[in-house]
């Protein structure tokens, strides 16, 4: 075998790569993976740019990343995928809920999901939630808090003309 064509072969199987974030330089939104016993240089973040937003992926140690490693030269390596593992696992969606869901789960707890089928979005989280906008439109046929309807199809008992304050709404 010519050095070569073992050359191109080697550059062939290194093509593509599983590794294993390592290092991680937050100021630089830089990170080193490991593949066997190869470490990377410090490579770029992956990132998701579309024509109306940024969607920041902030990479963890230990995530295993799938690698486009052109020519088999580490060091201008790029991430083409994330996969599950047992240090990060698949949330835990039901198997007949898994076609039609989109999940954002986070660390704390917090879950942002859009179920397709059903039509619902839910956010649920342990800290709180702040809407900053211009204005903030509600429209839907009920409002509810806390299991009471405070829409405007609620009623009040009681009620009275002139200055009476109103029971809670029912």
């Amino acid at each position: 075998m010519s050095f070569g064509f073992s050359d191109h072969l080697r550059q062939t199987h290194n093509a593509t790569r599983i590794a294993t974030v390592e290092e991680i330089d937050w100021e630089k939104r830089e990170f080193r993976a490991k593949s066997g016993d190869i470490l990377t240089n410090w490579l770029p973040f992956p990132a998701f740019i579309t024509h109306n937003y940024r969607h920041w992926i902030p990479l963890r140690k230990q995530a295993q990343i799938i690698l486009s490693v052109d020519g088999g030269d580490y060091n201008t390596a790029t991430v083409i995928g994330m996969i599950w593992s047992e240090e990060v696992p698949a949330p835990d969606i039901p198997v007949d809920d898994r076609p039609t869901i989109d999940r954002l789960e986070f660390d704390d707890g917090t879950i942002v999901e859009y179920d397709s089928k059903r039509k619902k979005l839910l956010v649920d989280t342990p800290g709180e939630i702040t809407l900053r906008a211009k204005a903030i439109r509600f429209e839907s046929s009920s409002l509810t808090h806390n299991g009471v309807n405070v829409g405007d199809t609620h009623v009040h008992p009681g009620v009275m003309s002139g200055p009476s304050v109103t029971g809670t709404p029912q």
